[in-house]
């Protein structure tokens, strides 16, 4: 086993999930365009979902950088021009607050104590939005 093999991931679950996902992605994505795939994990998904919609640019991303490591090997093996590189992101809210708060906001929907979920129109609007929950402070009141 070289280090490549090392570092690429491999999540069960995202093993049978991947079809069921792929399906509604192709109901609800455009032909092209770019795709923000926040905390991406193995990078199972992200290679699957690029190979099979090859008009969307898909940017993964991670907060950990072995997650990253292993995303950028099933980028390589993948070896797809509409796959980039992994980014490091980081959009976890150290409390509880900011859900709570977002969940306020009809286009956000709480799924956790600590996790909000949120589609937006177009990469504008989710851009804005993450440019929001980047700039909250705990310390503001509603």
């Amino acid at each position: 086993m070289d280090r490549h093999d090392y570092l690429k991931q491999l999540s069960a679950s995202s093993e049978r999930n991947k079809d069921p996902i792929l399906d509604v992605l192709k109901d609800v994505l455009p032909e092209r365009g770019l795709v923000l795939e926040i905390a991406s994990g193995t990078g199972q998904h992200a290679a699957h979902f690029a190979a099979a919609l090859s008009g969307i640019h898909w940017q993964p991303s991670d907060i950990d950088p072995e997650l990253r490591a292993s995303v950028s090997a099933w980028r390589e093996d993948a070896a797809l021009d509409n796959l980039l590189e992994p980014i490091h992101l980081d959009v976890t809210f150290k409390n509880y607050r900011p859900a709570e708060l977002l969940a306020y906001l009809p286009i956000v929907e709480r799924t956790t104590a600590h996790s909000v979920r949120f589609t937006g129109e177009d990469m504008v609007e989710v851009f804005r939005f993450l440019e929001f929950m980047l700039s909250y402070r705990a310390d503001l009141e509603p």
